[in-house]
């Protein structure tokens, strides 16, 4: 079977260029889907796929074909997801391997590995990532690499150091003080409160205890009860803290439905301070790319980046949806620019864009609003010239409840309110999904390095074509 393989595939297969390997990984994982289920010719072209994806440095094709090799051969799926890793990981650049895609494969697979309490594995799976932080363009994600590994070698840490509580407990279930460091180490370590709160219940901690006893008994309204974890967070050691806080945060959201005028307001002012219970994910919308979804001009990948040649209107979308509040970020090189280079962002039921470069340049702002264009509007932001031939910049537009800001390398550029009903899209901008985003430009020769969306709330979702 591996020499017809060879045989069929051996044009490609002359081909060792990450781009050629990542683009064999590619047509092997969709021929495999065209072959029978649990085929030996699809468990060939599956693991091919995996090769030739490693080898490309592309973790998307190798997680995909691992996913269906497990659900159909019974192969360990993490297992394989976490070789693959390390083998791609393993490569002579480093930074080709850290965009934005792999990283955050490599950071969501550390976590369910710890999730199974294979601290072994994600040890391997982090060494990649101790090997290649300083490739990571992204300064936010560089940060959130750092932190994961932090948060990990604390858990192992604390695992290791509940051991013997552990032992202790299986021999005497009703110790107290074992009770109180395998329950405080399952709720406030691993946030496991399911598993933890009746360990916490039977502790030698009064408060513990009775806060444990009443959750569980569901003495009072999810704020009441939130309000004991709330307060007792500070008392708690400062690595228990977070974890305590973050359960407080879930009660409370259970119970803000219920509540109403100076106490929802309170508690809506707590929700907001307490700290994020996981990191925002980074979604590369390069990877999403496919030329086909490109509404007008000539958009093709070149070197890992969307290059887009001079056009009136050129557009592509990306067939992302994204949550309620995000950031959309990108990176891009003016080659020749004569117009804008824009952002289709979408909220709340509503397309609109940030352009930067109308006007001959002089031009920024959101478009469309109230009907009116970019250069007639409340937003528009004038400037001698905003951009320059062969230089870099970053664009990041901040979609929140509160608002919509556009930033051009750290610098504030201009705003929108919280109510986004009147904004519209200009017809000759459109994309083929009302509620995807998309990158433009006009008359100009643009090199997109990056193009991400970072989730602050909720998840977005992949539209079908």
């Amino acid at each position: 079977m591996r020499k017809l393989f060879e045989e069929v595939y051996a044009k490609e297969l002359k081909d060792h260029t990450p781009a050629g390997r990542r683009k064999l990984g590619e047509s092997l994982l969709d021929e495999a889907k065209k072959n029978a289920e649990g085929s030996p010719d699809r468990f060939v072209l599956l693991t091919g796929a995996i090769q030739s994806a490693e080898e490309g440095q592309s973790l998307r094709i190798c997680f995909a074909a691992a996913k269906i090799l497990s659900s159909e051969y019974g192969t360990d799926e993490l297992a394989t997801k976490a070789d693959a890793i390390v083998k791609a990981g393993s490569g002579s650049a480093p930074a080709a391997f850290a965009t934005v895609s792999n990283i955050e494969a490599t950071l969501n697979l550390a976590d369910q590995l710890v999730e199974e309490d294979d601290f072994a594995t994600a040890a391997q799976v982090e060494a990649v990532l101790q090997r290649v932080i300083g490739s990571i363009p992204d300064a936010d994600l560089k940060s959130d690499v750092r932190n994961q590994i932090r948060e990990v070698a604390a858990m192992r840490e604390a695992t290791e150091k509940v051991a013997p509580a552990m032992a202790k407990l299986k021999q005497s279930p009703e110790d107290s003080a074992a009770n109180l460091a395998v329950g405080s180490y399952y709720c406030f370590q691993r946030g496991k409160w399911g598993i933890g709160l009746p360990l916490l219940a039977k502790s030698s901690d009064p408060e513990l205890k009775k806060l444990a006893g009443n959750e569980l008994a569901g003495l009072a309204g999810a704020d009441a009860i939130a309000d004991g974890w709330y307060d007792e967070a500070p008392k708690l050691a400062p690595a228990d803290r977070p974890k305590a806080l973050q359960h407080a945060g879930v009660l409370y959201r259970t119970a803000l439905a219920e509540l109403t005028g100076l106490r929802k307001l309170a508690v809506e002012k707590r929700i907001a301070q307490i700290p994020r219970a996981t990191r925002a994910r980074h979604i590369d919308l390069i990877e999403l790319f496919d030329s086909a979804s490109a509404v007008r001009g000539n958009w093709q990948v070149r070197g890992g980046a969307i290059v887009v040649d001079p056009s009136d209107f050129a557009r592509a979308g990306f067939a992302y949806e994204p949550p309620e509040e995000y950031d959309f970020v990108v990176s891009f090189t003016v080659e020749h620019q004569k117009g804008a280079v824009l952002q289709i962002l979408y909220s709340a039921g509503h397309q609109f864009s940030f352009q930067i470069g109308g006007g001959k340049g002089t031009m920024a702002g959101f478009d469309m609003v109230r009907g009116k264009g970019v250069m007639d509007n409340k937003t528009a932001k004038l400037k001698k010239r905003w951009l320059s031939d062969g230089q870099r910049y970053t664009s990041v537009v901040k979609v929140r409840k509160t608002g919509v800001e556009a930033y051009l390398d750290g610098q504030f550029v201009t705003a929108l309110g919280a109510d986004v009903s009147d904004t519209s899209l200009y017809g000759d901008w459109s994309l083929a999904q009302p509620e995807e985003v998309g990158i433009g430009a006009y008359q100009g020769s643009i090199r997109f390095d990056t193009a991400e969306i970072i989730e602050i709330t909720g998840e977005g979702k992949r539209l079908t074509k």
